[in-house]
């Protein structure tokens, strides 16, 4: 899932700073998704899928192994 995100940010032109501030969250916080290390909360994923208009989705986060 990690890199599916990577892509998405990517093809939008988007940083982890951008991306970051978009969410309502830090740079901090945006690693570890990318990373696979860690998955963002229900709230944030929410406004991922929105954001990126279903490319990244909730659902695929959440069923995502590390």
């Amino acid at each position: 899932m990690s890199a599916k995100l990577e892509e998405w940010m990517k093809s939008s032109g988007w940083s982890v700073a951008e991306l970051a501030e978009l969410l309502g969250t830090s740079r901090a916080a945006v690693y570890p998704w990318l990373n696979g290390d860690s998955k963002p909360s229900a709230d944030v994923l929410a406004r991922l899928e929105l954001l990126s208009h279903g490319k990244v989705t909730a659902r695929s986060f959440l069923l995502a192994d590390k």
